[in-house]
């Protein structure tokens, strides 16, 4: 594993870290406190909540799932709250895909 050292912190306040297109974040006050969690760490540098899709009721626990990095570092979840999934992207300050894999992995260690 690297030593912390060589993945970049980002200076930016978590509060202003959630932005883009889509401003409407599913599960209401839990998902995005889901989103918070994530937007404390130092390795983020932005999350941009995507395309909303709905495949049945909205009822149901709000969770996160990190799903996977693509070549540049930069993390893809979900947020889903019962059949409503919305792609959320996460921009870190990884370099590429293994330091990818890295922060996805502390990320999901999160409390």
């Amino acid at each position: 594993m690297k030593d912390d050292l060589e993945i970049l912190r980002s200076d930016v306040e978590p509060k202003h870290k959630i932005r883009g297109a889509h401003s409407t974040i599913i599960g209401g006050r839990e998902g995005r406190d889901l989103l918070n969690r994530i937007a404390e760490s130092e390795y983020v540098k932005k999350i941009i909540p995507g395309v909303i899709e709905n495949k049945g009721t909205s009822k149901g626990s709000v969770r996160l799932k990190l799903t996977r990095c693509d070549r540049n570092g930069n993390v893809r979840a979900l947020l889903i709250h019962g059949g409503t999934v919305q792609q959320i992207y996460i921009i870190t300050t990884a370099k590429n895909r293994e330091d990818g894999e890295i922060l996805i992995e502390r990320l999901r260690s999160l409390p």
